[in-house]
C-alpha cells in the first residue's frame, strides 16, 4: 500500500475536513480555549522569570582586594 500525502485529492480532502471542523466547532469556544492556554503559558513564563531572578539574588559573591 502506497501512502501519499501531497496529492491534490488528499489536500482537498484535508481542507474539507478543516472547513468542517471550523464550521462545526463554535469559534468562541476555540477562542476561549486559546485565551486560557495563553494565560497558562504566561503564568509559567512569569514564574520562571521570578525564580531566575531569585536565584541571581541568592548567588554568593566574593569580592577580593589585591
Amino acid at each position: 500500500m502506497k501512502i501519499t500525502f501531497g496529492g491534490a485529492e488528499d489536500m482537498a480532502l484535508f481542507w474539507s475536513y478543516v472547513k468542517m471542523l471550523i464550521m462545526a466547532a463554535n469559534p468562541w469556544i476555540m477562542l476561549s480555549i486559546a485565551v486560557i492556554a495563553v494565560g497558562l503559558v504566561l503564568g509559567i513564563i512569569v514564574r520562571a522569570w521570578k525564580e531566575s531572578a531569585k536565584e541571581k539574588e541568592d548567588d554568593d559573591m566574593e569580592y577580593r582586594e589585591y
